[in-house]
């Protein structure tokens, strides 16, 4: 685990840069510990060969005495995640009947919700809308689409928390 907030970018999906703490990484992987505005946001995790760049900024340097612990939570065996395939990794997420939001940032889709099961080369998600409404029916996504994923964010703790008290 890395104790130095860095900044990943990935020029062939945006030209944003992405802050984090790496808590761990495989083959394939990089887990991070999100920051957004300050604020650590949860686990997200990226494709290594969609990373063009990674470094300490000075930005990162000047920020991290000031970033703070935010709302955000890691989930409890978050090194349990960290796997070669999205396979491996989201079969952890569906055990811990976590709420998941899977991006597909090459068509600008992301899918939030539940993972209902795992297939050879695609998910099963029980996917909620924005408005807080459950899709009737369940969506497919292909593994080779998932660009990122990100578990126990303040956008997902929240819908968490408003199913919990319907």
């Amino acid at each position: 685990m890395s104790s130095e907030v860095r900044s990943f970018w990935r020029s062939g999906i945006d030209n944003n840069r992405i802050q984090g703490f790496v808590l761990g990484e495989s083959e394939s992987f990089i887990f991070l510990e999100y920051v957004c505005d300050f604020l650590k946001d949860g686990l997200l995790i990226l494709r290594k060969n969609d990373i063009s760049k990674s470094e300490i900024t000075k930005t990162d340097s000047f920020q991290q005495p000031y970033i703070k612990s935010g709302i955000g939570k890691l989930p409890r065996n978050v090194l349990s995640f960290v796997a070669d395939t999205w396979q491996e990794i989201l079969t952890n997420v569906k055990n811990e009947s976590l709420y998941i939001s899977i991006e597909d940032e090459n068509r600008s889709e992301i899918y939030m919700g539940r993972i209902i099961s795992l297939e050879e080369e695609s998910i099963l998600i029980s996917e909620f809308l924005g408005s807080g409404r459950w899709l009737e029916d369940h969506t497919t996504v292909y593994y080779e689409d998932i660009t990122c994923a990100q578990l126990g964010n303040r956008y997902l703790l929240a819908y968490e928390e408003i199913f919990a008290n319907r």
